[in-house]
């Protein structure tokens, strides 16, 4: 049998959770105005190439201090991270009864997952410009995860129901 390396399948309900919340979190942000949480503001040190993408090539203004601090708020990484590891959670838990069969549906939705992705994203790529491109590629980072999500557990639905009809 060809091992591999899962979490525990008490971690699944935990990635759910996390995943739910932060897809969910995700939606009212990109859609309703959602702002951004105060609570989660923090000062963080602040470099000339870490503030803007202005101070990438323009000199720092004299008035703004070389090296400093500066108030940022983390609520869309907290958003990111919520989807992130609930996603993995989610699609890389054991589960209850684990055999070669479900390595191979794993191996078979995550090569689906990476060329339907890579599919949109070509598609994007010529037809998506400025900051609808921006913001199609930061949603595109957790693309690869969820499909590969749906896509194993509609197989694996598939394969139970296949099962409980012999």
């Amino acid at each position: 049998m060809i091992r591999t390396t899962l979490f525990p399948a008490r971690f699944r309900s935990l990635g759910w959770i996390l995943l739910i919340l932060g897809c969910t979190l995700a939606l009212l942000h990109a859609f309703t105005g959602f702002g951004e949480w105060r609570f989660f503001e923090f000062n963080i040190p602040k470099f000339p190439w870490s503030s803007d993408i202005g101070n990438l090539i323009s000199p720092v203004p004299e008035d703004e201090p070389f090296i400093g601090s500066r108030k940022e708020n983390f609520t869309n990484e907290l958003i990111a991270l919520l989807i992130l590891i609930g996603g993995v959670l989610v699609a890389f838990t054991k589960e209850r009864v684990e055999d070669e069969y479900l390595v191979y549906l794993r191996l078979s939705a995550l090569v689906w997952a990476v060329y339907i992705n890579a599919a949109i994203t070509a598609t994007a790529v010529l037809f998506l410009f400025g900051f609808t491109f921006l913001y199609f590629m930061m949603s595109n980072l957790f693309a690869v995860l969820l499909l590969f999500i749906a896509r194993y557990h509609y197989l694996l639905r598939k394969m139970k129901t296949a099962e409980s009809e012999k």
